[in-house]
């Protein structure tokens, strides 16, 4: 009958009738019968029913409370037009229902009085129209919360609520309503009325463990209130709930709470990244790094790191934790360096062993786990020059030391570290390219090594010249072999540019690391200039010579930038004019000086250099603890490691500038050594031309005197070996007058070239500000 009579008069006119019928009914159960209808023809058609019904039902709903039959009749017409269960069909229909709906602030506020009555069926379909509402129309409803006298209150109540059903709905909501930071005004009130002892306690009473929806859902909400909420961090901080909820869940994930459970993988994700945004999102980070400290939050960490339940995934994840809970926080960090683990190692001790392992063929090919390492000891050592000099004392070797290693103890950090990057002749890039696996675990070793070394020596010339003095072991008679000489003959010796077979990255690796050591370190810029093989090898890597054309491009480029960093930093310390001339023609007769100083400026201009750039020294530390577990830029898939790192980006933009003054100095300024070789020619042509006169006075007098054809015969003999000889030197003038012309109009053109190249860098970077400012001001979700 209503079918054939909606294909007569149509949907509106059926629903007119039946909201006629409704409103002038005097009788109850007539009333319900309406109803009833009602509800039926909204499960068809759904927006006409909104449009003509939806006020009368909003009207008739504070009296129907007394009658939950009816109240139910109400709610569930509304939620078919809302959030119809056949979705699919009417998802416009509802979308523009709930956008009308929530126009009117005080429509949602009457639903909302509606959770006050415990009645399943009434809570759940109030909170499918408030869902249906989050997806279409966030803002009006999360407005319209806010509104509402007691709406955040009501939410909470509905929480604490035990029937799964109603709970899991509930929790669907506040996942939407506080994700993205979109209402940070909601998600204070929330938290004040007492949202995360709500959320924890029901984390802590999931039967179904740590790797349910629940629980996911929670900690999703926890962190969506959290999310750069200053003051919500600081009420979590000063409620306690760090200690109280957080740490025993940070235990049972790890696995490390005496259950016998295991690890859970999606839980200690999800605790390391709420933890590691307490740390980002906090107004005081030093106040939250204290206070999970105290709560033990290293020392679990890094028990389940080093146990065996944790994924490499999940132990990128605790590494950069714990990198993010020492950052430029001395109790922390002296907290970590006491830290003994099972088996006797020492905490740094082990994450070392992280950052030089090669883990099974697949299990790490991005080597993320190492990448984390390494983040951490970046945030250890980031402006902490006490730590910096006790690890490279352990450089040293040291008698008690090697007695403790031969007894089963721990070998010292520098030893572990020294010994791993003088494997680099063993990272064959023939092998690599096989498979390898020995050779690719020198590899990585080396990248490990070199990373953490250069952490060490970072603007640090006490430790600089620690390194310089090291010897490879302590000498039993005679000279011992020097750590440093050791190194370079090593990498010399069997580097691609001699025709052997390093592989090209890790030379990019160590260069990186000579390019550290030597900024602001004369002894060892000097150890690196003073021997010709160690210089011609540098410049070797700035061509093409044989054996590298089997290194990748995007490879060779920052080879041959790093190359060039080092030769500065010989250049920049090389007093010596004889040193300095000596450096400067071996370059320029090999490849030129303009080549030089460009292979520099293309590595400073390459993606991977500006990538570093922009990841200030340490400062990825905040916010990223949580995060990736050490996903490195773009071109990390394409080296398999890092490339460069934050400190490296530092000294190679110093080195690239000193270079330039250093450059102008060489070219033609006081002091230059091409000036001074001029100044010497001419000198000496003057000299000769003056001993030619002299000899031309002698040859006159011998002419008028008796037996002079002999003595003029020699004079004249003199005369023509000395102007053969000027004639040679005034040759030699002129070519380097033109050489040096040449060389000052190739300066000119090369500060020109750098002068756009620098205001290109400055207009991209502050396109890139502009990109990252308007990105964080479009309310997507961080963290």
């Amino acid at each position: 009958m209503s079918t054939a009579l909606n294909d007569i008069i149509g949907p509106d006119a059926v629903v007119k009738r039946i909201v006629e019928r409704m409103s002038n009914a005097t009788l109850l159960e007539d009333k319900k019968t309406a109803l009833n209808e009602l509800r039926e023809k909204a499960a068809e058609h759904p927006e006409p029913v909104a449009r003509l019904a939806q006020a009368l039902l909003l009207e008739w709903m504070p009296a129907a409370k007394e009658d939950l039959e009816t109240l139910r009749g109400i709610l569930g017409t509304l939620q078919e037009c809302l959030a119809s269960e056949r979705e699919e069909a009417f998802r416009e229909a509802n979308s523009r229902n709930a956008v009308s709906f929530a126009k009117e602030p005080n429509n949602i506020s009457i639903l909302l009085e509606n959770l006050e009555i415990n009645d399943w069926a009434v809570r759940l379909a109030v909170l499918k129209m408030l869902a249906a509402m989050e997806r279409f129309c966030p803002a009006a409803l999360s407005s319209a919360i806010l509104a509402s006298a007691q709406g955040p209150a009501r939410l909470m109540d509905v929480l604490s609520d035990q029937r799964e059903i109603i709970r899991n709905e509930v929790l669907l909501v506040l996942s939407g309503l506080t994700g993205g930071g979109k209402e940070l005004e909601l998600n204070k009130i929330l938290a004040f009325e007492g949202a995360f002892d709500v959320l924890f306690g029901i984390v802590a009473s999931d039967e179904e463990g740590p790797e349910s929806v629940i629980v996911r859902d929670c900690l999703t909400i926890a962190l969506n209130l959290l999310h750069n909420n200053p003051s919500n961090v600081s009420y979590f901080r000063e409620m306690g709930c760090v200690g109280n909820h957080v740490v025993p869940l940070l235990r049972k994930a790890g696995g490390v709470d005496g259950s016998g459970m295991g690890a859970s993988q999606t839980l200690w994700g999800a605790v390391c990244s709420l933890l590691a945004g307490l740390i980002t999102w906090a107004d005081d980070s030093q106040k939250m790094q204290t206070n999970m400290g105290k709560q033990g939050v290293i020392e679990i960490v890094m028990a389940a790191v080093a146990g065996g339940g944790l994924s490499v995934e999940s132990k990128g994840h605790g590494l950069r934790l714990v990198g993010s809970l020492v950052h430029v926080h001395t109790p922390n960090r002296l907290l970590l360096s006491s830290i003994m683990l099972q088996g006797g190692s020492t905490a740094l001790g082990a994450v070392l062993r992280m950052c030089l392992e090669e883990l099974e063929i697949g299990q790490d090919p991005q080597h993320s786990l190492n990448a984390a390492a390494a983040f951490l000891f970046q945030c250890y050592l980031h402006q902490n020059v006490d730590g910096q000099q006790h690890l490279a004392a352990t450089l040293m070797p040291q008698p008690s030391m090697d007695d403790e290693e031969e007894g089963g103890m721990e070998e010292p950090v520098g030893r572990q570290v020294m010994k791993a990057v003088l494997l680099i002749d063993k990272a064959d890039d023939r092998a690599i390219s096989a498979g390898n696996p020995d050779a690719l675990a020198a590899l990585t070793k080396v990248w490990g090594a070199a990373t953490v070394l250069g952490l060490i020596l970072h603007n640090n010339s006490v430790c600089q010249e620690i390194a310089v003095a090291s010897p490879l072991e302590l000498p039993s008679a005679g000279a011992p072999e020097m750590f440093l000489p050791s190194l370079l003959a090593a990498l010399s010796k069997g580097s691609a540019a001699q025709g052997g077979g390093i592989d090209g990255r890790g030379e990019c690796f160590l260069l990186q690391l000579f390019a550290i050591w030597l900024h602001n370190c004369p002894s060892a810029a000097h150890a690196m200039s003073s021997e010709p093989s160690h210089v011609m090898w540098l410049v070797g890597l700035l061509g093409s010579t044989p054996g590298r054309e089997r290194m990748p491009e995007r490879v060779a480029l920052q080879v041959r930038g790093c190359a060039s960093l080092v030769l500065a930093s010989c250049l920049q310390f090389a007093e010596d004019s004889e040193l300095l001339s000596s450096i400067i023609g071996i370059i320029e007769s090999r490849v030129g000086l303009q080549v030089f100083q460009q292979h520099i400026t293309l590595m400073l201009k390459s993606e991977p250099f500006l990538a570093a750039k922009r990841r200030t020294e340490g400062g990825s530390a905040m916010g990223a603890g949580g995060g990736g577990g050490g996903k490195g830029a773009p071109e990390h898939a394409a080296w398999a490691f890092p490339v460069f790192s934050p400190e490296f980006a530092t000294v190679a933009a110093q080195v690239a500038e000193g270079l330039q003054k250093k450059m102008l100095k060489i070219m033609g300024g006081p002091g230059s050594p091409v000036r001074g070789v001029d100044e010497s020619v001419v000198r000496e042509r003057d000299a000769l031309r003056d001993q030619l006169k002299e000899l031309q006075a002698q040859l006159e007098e011998a002419g008028g005197g008796k037996g002079g054809e002999e003595e003029r015969d020699q004079a004249l003999r003199r005369c023509e070996e000395v102007e053969e000889v000027l004639r040679e030197r005034e040759m030699e003038a002129r070519a380097l007058r033109e050489a040096k012309e040449e060389a000052d109009k190739e300066l000119k053109a090369l500060m020109h070239s750098n002068r756009a190249l620098e205001e290109e860098v400055e207009r991209k970077s502050a396109e890139v500000d502009d990109l990252q400012l308007k990105l964080a001001n479009g309310g997507g979700e961080g963290g």
